[in-house]
């Protein structure tokens, strides 16, 4: 190996990993712990791909557990298999190729009618979902995009309060 390649090499630090034994938990880890335990659970569903990471990193920073699915059959495999209380909200787009945002809509219901849901949806069409959908009442249960981050925050919020 040439000499200024070594050199190079030799700059890179070094980490290493340490398994800590220490089972003794601190009042923090334990507030933690029950923060985890009993946090608020999102299914996250959109086709695009851009958008869902957006969303799911803003609920993720604002304590939210979030499960986000590109693909609306594997969302509702995955939310067939979860206990049905597990979710507390999901989040669908619309317009997705396959099984679309209504039809999904349907199919949780069907497997837990206490789902809270909410769309977000560039369709302007919210006077029609409204009349068409049982558990859609208001406005605010729709999410017309394009979204800010804070509106759409504020949006999931209402809908959990």
């Amino acid at each position: 190996m040439p000499e200024h390649q070594q050199t190079e090499f030799n700059n890179y630090p070094l980490y290493s990993l340490q398994k800590n034994n220490n089972t003794s938990f601190s009042q923090s880890d334990w507030q933690l712990e029950q923060q985890q335990s009993s946090s608020i659970n999102i299914l996250l569903v959109d086709d695009e791909e851009d958008i869902l990471y957006t969303f799911k990193e803003s609920l993720a920073s604002e304590g939210y557990h979030v499960e986000a699915f590109v693909d609306p059959m594997e969302a509702l495999t995955y939310y067939a298999k979860s206990k049905p209380s597990h979710y507390n909200l999901a989040i669908l787009d619309i317009r997705m190729p396959g099984l679309n945002g209504l039809q999904l809509y349907y199919r949780l219901k069907a497997i837990n009618r206490n789902i809270k849901i909410l769309f977000v949806s560039a369709l302007d069409a919210v006077p029609e979902l409204i009349s068409i959908l049982p558990d859609v009442k208001t406005t605010e249960d729709i999410i017309k995009k394009p979204v800010t981050i804070g509106n759409f925050l504020g949006a999931v919020n209402t809908a959990l309060a």
